[in-house]
């Protein structure tokens, strides 16, 4: 049985300022760029966004929220996960 700490992935996260959207594209081994996802006992994964946020300036908390990502096939970086965010805050963006 597979357990959390077995398993081992990376993934890299993409801004589309214009349409709120963050890109995630998930790969087996380390590359250049990608950070470390982690995975619970219970169940699901997470990965620090902080770096995200941080690089794009982006107000997190005026997104916050569960988002479900869209699977779409990218021309250039093959399949990936795009979750669009939508301000929570009245007085945002």
């Amino acid at each position: 049985t597979l357990k959390p700490a077995d398993l081992q992935f990376y993934a890299k996260l993409l801004f589309d300022k214009n349409r709120n959207a963050i890109g995630m594209k998930f790969f087996p081994a380390k590359e250049e760029g990608a950070m470390t996802v982690k995975f619970a006992e219970r169940g699901g994964a997470h990965l620090n966004a902080k770096p995200l946020w941080v690089k794009f300036d982006i107000d997190y908390k005026t997104f916050i929220g569960k988002y479900i990502p869209k699977e779409i096939e990218d021309a250039q970086r093959g399949k990936m996960y795009v979750f669009e965010l939508t301000p929570t805050k009245k007085d945002s963006v």
